[in-house]
């Protein structure tokens, strides 16, 4: 059973989200804003240490939580690697050059580097876990809780190493949260939490009704997030749908999300778009769904999506990852027409015609 942590409910979380790249935080904008219209009267601030020097991030989080006096305190893990070769990180290089290059001078210095990333690597997945044991720590009294990306995938090797107090959530965060907040049994929701020395994990059975949801309140979510101006200059992330059918070896969207694609109102991602664009002047919207074509089947709500972009007339570029085989020339129209920039594709089959 997961311990009785959460009986009495809470009413104030900050949420803090942990140092990263910085990309807007969309599963917590979208997660507070929830919380928010389904209990109002609960406080909440997101504090983004992304935004953070490191040599602060500690400083910082005792002084917010000090500050705020939160009785739950939130950390979202997005990334828990530091190399990407997206990022201009020469990671993957170097270990092509260790296993595969003739060249000893070449594996030499490569196997220094590999040496020196472990470390790094190592020192970074440290720093950020003891950010979450010290405030639990210094702050016993409060409820701890891990979510994230990066912890929904590594929950079984990050529990052991943080405070026992800790009670993890894997996947969408919002019906697990709301049980937290009313005080309601935690079952049937994917918690993750330490008993006798092993780390266990709860099913979920019902997923967020994403068709139900409303547009993001954008001036609530400033009014509680001190770094929402930061991201005004960068791509934000909007969501259309979650869920993913596929099973490609190198992605994890069907783990987090599960493999049944889920849908917001059309018209709802229509009007936020053009809140975010009218109203901060945002031009660069990443849709930051598993793909924005799923199959064939799902060109029909994915097609309201774009009428709504482009009936509101709105000055935006998008991109997104993308299924491009059963894309049409109507459908091409339409994306051109709506603002895409670009789109990011892997080739997950060998078959002529994905070649093709």
């Amino acid at each position: 059973m997961i311990k009785e942590n959460f009986k009495k409910g809470i009413n104030s979380i900050l949420y803090v989200r942990l140092p990263c790249p910085k990309i807007w935080p969309v599963s917590l904008v979208y997660l507070a804003d929830h919380i928010h219209k389904e209990c109002p009267n609960v406080k909440q601030r997101i504090l983004d240490l992304s935004l953070v020097e490191p040599e602060d991030e500690s400083k910082t989080l005792i002084k917010t939580i000090e500050e705020f006096n939160p009785q739950a305190i939130a950390f979202s893990l997005r990334v828990i690697q530091p190399f990407s070769p997206e990022e201009g990180d020469p990671s993957l290089i170097n270990a092509f050059n260790f296993y595969f290059s003739r060249n000893p001078i070449k594996k030499i210095k490569s196997a220094l580097f590999g040496a020196k990333s472990v470390a790094t690597y190592q020192n970074r997945t440290k720093k950020t876990l003891a950010l979450i044991n010290e405030a639990s720590n210094k702050f016993g009294d409060r409820q701890i809780l891990i979510g994230g990306p990066a912890f929904s995938v590594f929950w079984n090797f990050i529990m052991p190493r943080i405070n026992n107090k800790a009670i993890g959530v894997v996947g969408e965060a919002e019906n697990a949260l709301l049980k937290i907040i009313k005080g309601l049994p935690l079952e049937e929701e994917r918690f993750v939490w330490q008993e006798n020395g092993s780390v266990k994990c709860g099913v979920q059975k019902q997923f967020v009704d994403l068709s139900q949801q409303t547009p993001v309140d954008f001036g609530y979510i400033e009014s509680i997030y001190p770094g929402f101006k930061e991201y005004l200059d960068e791509p934000i992330g909007v969501q259309t749908k979650r869920g993913c059918p596929y099973s490609c070896l190198y992605c994890l969207y069907n783990y987090i999300e599960g493999k049944k694609v889920r849908y917001r109102n059309p018209q709802v991602i229509g009007q936020e778009i053009e809140t975010l664009n009218k109203e901060y002047g945002i031009k660069k919207i990443w849709f930051c769904d598993s793909q924005f074509f799923p199959a064939k089947k799902d060109f029909a709500i994915c097609e309201r999506t774009l009428d709504e972009i482009i009936k509101r007339k709105l000055d935006i570029q998008w991109t997104s990852y993308m299924r491009i085989e059963h894309i049409n020339k109507n459908i091409a129209e339409k994306m051109l027409a709506s603002g895409v920039s670009d789109f990011e594709l892997s080739i997950n089959s060998g078959s002529q015609k994905v070649i093709n």
